[in-house]
């Protein structure tokens, strides 16, 4: 399995903060083990609907090897994710309409097939971004449904306002597990020459940030959040590729695939 997989893929930065992908975290067995203190960072627990667009995944590679990412659901075959998540992948189980891991009522499609973005540089943390096409067509409903997508014209906008990330990732640096319950919290999305003072030349233009809104304690996402989508006032504006490797719970920004800057190319490859 690539490195990625197994470590957060450290750089160093000239002194600033090391980067680090937003990892798909372990399972084993497919069993996910945790409960409503494994989370989002100092996040709130997800009501059944509230983000009927987020799926979770145990992506698989040709040794076995399984972890668990996000994603988002963009139309009735097809899953907006982070490249480095299906980096290497050959198999994925993927998980809607529940906000309880072990629900009896979750609805699971296999994966088909996984498309990279052909710019994606794993070594620069930058193109993080793909696409899952489903082997069956999704049955839409009032908890399941796909989410609005930032448009192309948007470019570069820098929203600085408050914004949504959700996932089912850890509660802390020392987790070992993803969480079986679903969390979200709010985050301020910052300018691009903000988050450069942290990332330096890993943040370019096809990349948002955001921050904590407060700084103790710090509620961001975390490892097994990858893939999953930053959301502003209904629209998806982000995907989740990498923060700092000083850890989650230390107050850094986070770096997300500019959705807008990737929306042609999504237009392209699903016609959605």
């Amino acid at each position: 399995m690539n490195a990625v997989w197994i470590n957060l893929f450290v750089l160093a930065l000239s002194g600033l903060a090391q980067a680090g992908y937003e990892t798909p975290t372990y399972v084993t067995n497919s069993v996910i083990p945790g409960g409503k203190t494994s989370r989002i960072v100092n996040g709130k627990l997800a009501q059944l609907g509230q983000f009927p667009y987020q799926v979770y995944m145990i992506l698989s590679d040709p040794n076995g090897y399984s972890v668990v990412g996000g994603g988002s659901i963009i139309s009735d075959e097809w899953i907006l994710t982070a490249a480095h998540c299906i980096h290497g992948v050959t198999k994925a189980d993927v998980y809607m309409g529940a906000v309880y891991w072990y629900s009896a009522d979750r609805v699971m499609i296999p994966a088909r097939s996984f498309i990279q973005h052909p710019s994606y540089v794993p070594t620069a943390f930058t193109h993080d971004i793909g696409l899952i096409r489903l082997s069956a067509k999704i049955t839409f409903n009032t908890v399941i449904k796909p989410i609005s997508l930032a448009s192309a014209e948007d470019g570069p906008y820098e929203y600085l306002d408050d914004a949504q990330v959700s996932g089912f990732g850890k509660t802390s640096d020392l987790a070992t597990y993803a969480s079986s319950y679903l969390y979200y919290t709010d985050v301020m999305t910052i300018s691009n020459d903000e988050c450069k003072q942290t990332f330096a030349h890993h943040i370019i233009d096809s990349t948002i940030c955001s921050r904590s809104l407060t700084a103790n304690p710090v509620s961001h996402s975390c490892s097994g959040d990858s893939g999953g989508p930053l959301v502003y006032r209904g629209v998806q504006i982000g995907v989740v590729s990498f923060g700092a490797s000083g850890g989650c719970e230390k107050n850094y920004p986070k770096a997300y695939a500019r959705v807008s800057a990737f929306r042609n190319w999504i237009r392209c490859v699903t016609g959605v």
